[in-house]
């Protein structure tokens, strides 16, 4: 994976990532580009371990994957948005569907990453999603 550059008004060192992933193997590589930049980042493997992780932890960027074994993860997003948690959501996933084109049409999602991406394309997306949550 390409290095993720951070941005000078949003600086990825500083972060700080939930990553939501049933693939063990995605979540520990992707885990392991954002640690390695700095990034601190909690990984879970559900939905419920990602509803339990938010209501202990503030994170300035979501990162979940459309399925999740039983679970979806815009069935997490509605139950986030419901608690009125507005932490900036970046949905990924391996599938080219019907339910991706609905996520990626979807205002609560600041961007749907398709499988497999890039540190480089990852690291533009956070970057955007943060910034963009910080617009008044």
């Amino acid at each position: 994976m390409a290095p993720i550059t951070a941005g000078v008004h949003s600086p990825l060192s500083v972060a700080k990532v939930l990553l939501i992933d049933d693939d063990a193997h995605v979540a520990r590589a992707v885990a392991r580009v954002l640690r390695s930049h700095g990034m601190v980042t909690t990984v879970v493997n559900s939905a419920a371990a990602g509803q339990a992780a938010l209501s202990g932890a503030r994170f300035d960027v979501v990162v979940c994957d459309l399925a999740l074994g039983g679970d979806s993860g815009l069935v997490f997003l509605d139950a986030m948005r419901a608690r009125g948690d507005q932490t900036p959501f970046v949905l990924t996933t391996g599938y080219a569907g019907s339910e991706r084109e609905a996520a990626e049409r979807d205002p609560r999602i600041a961007s749907v990453l398709l499988k497999p991406f890039d540190a480089g394309t990852l690291g533009r997306v956070l970057r955007d999603a943060m910034a963009a949550s910080r617009v008044p």
